[in-house]
């Protein structure tokens, strides 16, 4: 609930359609024996938060997007490249 409160009150205050940029949950993915991630917490967050965007979409906040925040580091060199590749494996993995 504090994440749509916060989408919410963002834009009340500005008026603006909203990008979320950074919100992500800093956790160390771990390749197991069976050549998987089993990484459910940071897809329960995720989960998480999209609905909650989801219900201040329908509460009329005008939402851009909500791209994951792991995926910018990419751009960002003075981020570990290890967490990038960590996304990229759950990613690999587990939709694939």
């Amino acid at each position: 609930m504090g994440f749509r409160t916060t989408v919410r009150e963002m834009y009340s205050r500005y008026c603006l359609p909203l990008l979320v940029t950074e919100n992500d949950l800093g956790a160390h993915a771990t390749l197991t024996e069976d050549g998987k991630i089993h990484d459910s917490y940071r897809i329960t967050y995720l989960q998480d938060h999209i609905e909650q965007i989801q219900l201040a979409i329908t509460d009329g906040v005008d939402m851009m997007g909500y791209p994951h925040g792991r995926l910018l580091t990419i751009f960002q060199p003075t981020k570990e490249l290890k967490n990038v590749m960590d996304l990229l494996m759950l990613i690999v993995t587990n939709l694939f």
